[in-house]
């Protein structure tokens, strides 16, 4: 929910309560510090005077939307100022400090950091403005979207929601990054690529919901045990990488799985318009229990 439309239902609350006041100032039978005066509202200039409850409520939501409207403020320099430094290295650490939602990561080349106990919402580690992508379909040189690099980035006890790492036509690239005891919702991973190491999980002890994962490069990690529900795969490349079992099972079973010739641990998904392209029972099957929030655990099988 973004900052206007949170004061936008301060507005329309305060509003109801005057409304609520007038109602009351008309009955008899309750207190007369609990109405409202509309008419010593309406005289109220650069600050709140007076007693009674109708002076806490405006003063309280005067401050309540004073303060909003500050941290906003804040975000939005913070985010400009993010964007004026694209390309040069900063701190990620500092910059998640705050929760800040809907900060312009994209274009960075992030190392070694380790991110504990935090709330990132709506980040951007890719950016590729709907105007530049509608323009994309008239002209010849498609233009290039800007991601970043992520390189030993450890995220712990973190809740991700609606970050976005890639997008439709590229991503960006996590080397060696762990996402340890966190929840991610609804986060943009289409393209990117993901490397561990040695076959260590990337997303250990962690829950991933609505994740997207389309196109995506996983090379030499582990996601046998992760808890996975709403997450596509569609089209994602694994070299010496495993899927969530029960999911790899699911696929396997309706003959979404391609073995690739470099090894036995390789393999790629079929993307979704192949599949629709080319539907049987089986894979219309795990279709419909995709789209029903099977989470595919165990053997998972159609």
């Amino acid at each position: 929910m973004t900052f206007f439309v949170r004061l936008t239902g301060a507005f329309v609350l305060v509003l109801l309560l005057l409304y609520l006041g007038q109602w009351v100032g008309n009955l008899d039978a309750v207190p007369g510090w609990t109405r409202l005066d509309l008419e010593y509202v309406k005289s109220l200039q650069s600050e709140i005077g007076g007693s009674g409850l109708d002076a806490l409520l405006i003063g309280f939501f005067a401050a309540f939307i004073a303060a909003r409207f500050d941290r906003a403020q804040e975000a939005n320099r913070k985010r400009r100022s993010l964007r004026r430094r694209r390309g040069r290295s900063i701190d990620l650490v500092k910059e998640l400090e705050g929760e800040v939602s809907r900060l312009p990561l994209a274009g960075f080349t992030l190392e070694s950091a380790k991110i504990v106990d935090r709330r990132v919402e709506s980040a951007r580690f890719h950016h590729h403005s709907i105007l530049k992508r509608s323009l994309d379909w008239f002209r010849k040189n498609k233009s290039t979207p800007v991601v970043s690099t992520l390189k030993a980035i450890e995220f712990e006890n973190v809740s991700l929601k609606y970050v976005r790492f890639g997008g439709r036509s590229s991503g960006a690239i996590l080397n060696l990054c762990q996402f340890n005891y966190c929840a991610l919702y609804f986060c943009d991973f289409r393209n990117t690529s993901l490397t561990s190491s040695a076959g260590k999980p990337p997303f250990e002890n962690s829950k991933l919901f609505g994740c997207r994962f389309d196109g995506a490069t996983f090379t030499e990690a582990n996601l046998s045990n992760v808890s996975v529900r709403w997450c596509s795969f569609w089209g994602a490349k694994l070299i010496e990488s495993h899927l969530p079992e029960g999911v790899f099972k699911a696929l396997q079973k309706a003959s979404c799985i391609t073995l690739i010739e470099n090894g036995t641990a390789s393999y790629e998904v079929l993307t979704l318009g192949d599949i629709l392209w080319r539907p049987t029972a089986t894979r219309l099957w795990l279709l419909l229990r995709f789209i029903c929030g099977s989470s595919f655990r165990g053997s998972a099988a159609l």
